[in-house]
């Protein structure tokens, strides 16, 4: 049940009574953008509902005559308690009459919410808005068992804080505080269509975030070691190699690169330039803009040989053929390389697990050919891919996480297995930033070219900002243990005269 409103000047008949008789009712809030009034009358007072219109207005809606004179029915008189709960009802009902066209089901907004319907309602908004629908699908695992069939405005801070304290158990203190973001955005978003939610205090004391969770990781690579992830990368393919080089080069996130259109590169510019996409981290609908950051004339050259005749409109990067997303995941062309490479592992009695990793595709797609191959049906190998720069189908645009295994192996050749920190490819962009920060480039600069803020520059990598203020701190270091330069005279303080 919804916690009851206390208001003791309109509670009691008496109280009521002694109020002076004027037009104009007096209000107590019951739910968001709704509010109880009561006016007083020279005859029995008025129950009346004020409703936020969504304009920056309200309206007024008389629900029925207080219990001043006579008893109280539950239908055309009313006690404060009995007010109070018709006002929620009939608030309820008209946010159910003003929904939009994008407003998630009326049944939804209706009804107590749950989390599971509350998460169906952002995930909704999620889509309308263009946000992150992965943060839904994060959320949604690990919903609390023995919390998803009670109101939201039920759940009290204390049960928050036990899921928050299982969550603890199972996840890292900085991806705790990730999801308890992600749900106090969804239970935020639940308190606009459920009037019953009369606060967001529950959750914001249950859900609050651990302190001193946000450990900086990054892993930070010399020079030899990008340039030799970078040379592994062209190993494995062309196209991969180019969006490993493109990462190492300009530290942008993945998310960015592979958003980049033909249009945006600018190779005949000197120096040659990447009109670079945003990123849509933050709160909202991000407008997309462009930063240009320079490339190397090398790099922009094949580039240009990789885009060819391709439309302006077209991914700038394309995944190799060999990834192309078939019914929801990566499905090989089985080249006559690949089925000889695939008779041979099966020579080796692999398991499929063994046999799909080797051949970097799934399960499924192994499963799909050997089955095909037993019922001794004829399949005509594909055509090996040509070898050039020029892509014209390719294997559609790159997705932040079809790149993980590709970059694992890049790193094992090129630094080996015993490395001690695990490299993802967001270490390019690591590095890329402390490159910039140890040469002297302006803080500000370095963070409008990689889309991000000095603030945040400033948290993640303060102890390679304190290392370059220490080298320009001891430009003018005084040290007495040296003797001073010839060149430097010493002047005397002159006496001064005083005119009586």
């Amino acid at each position: 049940m919804p916690q009851k409103l206390k208001a003791p000047s309109l509670e009691t008949r008496n109280a009521r009574l002694k109020l002076p008789i004027i037009a104009k009712p007096r209000f107590v809030k019951v739910a968001p953008g709704a509010s109880l009034g009561y006016r007083r009358n020279r005859a029995a007072g008025a129950w009346v509902l004020r409703q936020a219109d969504g304009k920056r207005g309200n309206h007024l809606k008389n629900i029925g005559l207080a219990d001043d004179f006579d008893s109280a029915d539950g239908t055309t008189i009313m006690d404060f308690w009995q007010a109070q709960e018709r006002a929620r009802e009939l608030a309820r009902t008209e946010l159910a009459s003003v929904a939009n066209p994008t407003s998630p089901p009326i049944e939804l907004l209706v009804r107590r919410l749950t989390m599971p319907a509350a998460l169906e309602i952002y995930e909704k908004d999620l889509v309308v808005r263009g946000g992150d629908l992965a943060n839904a699908s994060r959320l949604r695992g690990h919903l609390p068992p023995d919390l998803v069939d009670k109101a939201i405005g039920e759940i009290t801070a204390g049960e928050f804080l036990l899921w928050r304290a299982a969550l603890a158990g199972k996840l890292s203190p900085a991806g705790v505080n990730r999801l308890m973001t992600i749900a106090k955005a969804m239970l935020n978003h639940a308190r606009a269509f459920d009037v019953t939610i009369l606060s967001s205090r529950n959750w914001e004391i249950g859900l609050a975030a651990l302190a001193d969770a946000a450990v900086s990781r990054n892993v930070i690579l010399s020079e030899e070691q990008v340039r030799a992830i970078v040379a592994a990368a062209y190993k494995q393919s062309l196209e991969f190699g180019l969006l490993t080089e493109l990462l190492a080069v300009t530290g942008a996130r993945i998310s960015q690169v592979a958003r980049a259109r033909v249009v945006d590169l600018r190779g005949s510019d000197m120096p040659p330039r990447l009109m670079m996409p945003s990123s849509r981290k933050g709160k909202g609908k991000k407008k997309v803009t462009h930063q240009p950051v320079r490339l190397p004339t090398a790099l922009a050259a094949k580039l240009a040989e990789f885009v060819g005749g391709r439309p302006a409109n077209t991914p700038l990067l394309l995944k190799p053929v060999e990834y192309q997303r078939v019914s929801g995941g990566p499905q090989p062309v089985w080249t006559a390389a690949r089925l000889e490479r695939l008779a041979q592992l099966l020579t080796e009695k692999l398991s499929f697990d063994d046999i799909a990793a080797e051949l970097d595709t799934s399960k499924s797609a192994v499963a799909g050919i050997l089955h095909r191959l037993r019922a001794r049906e004829v399949i005509e190998p594909a055509p090996e891919p040509p070898p050039t720069f020029r892509q014209t189908a390719g294997g559609g645009p790159w997705s932040k996480s079809d790149h993980s295994r590709l970059f694992a192996r890049a790193v094992v050749e090129a630094i080996g297995e015993d490395y001690p920190e695990r490299v993802t490819i967001y270490a390019l962009r690591h590095t890329n930033i402390v490159r910039q920060i140890l040469a002297g480039v302006p803080l500000r600069v370095v963070a409008v070219y990689h889309d991000t803020s000095v603030g945040m520059l400033e948290r993640h990598y303060s102890h390679y900002i304190g290392r370059q203020d220490d080298a320009f701190a001891r430009i003018d270091l005084l040290d007495l243990a040296v003797p001073p330069a010839r060149d430097v005279i010493s002047l005397a303080p002159r006496r001064r005269q005083v005119t009586l």
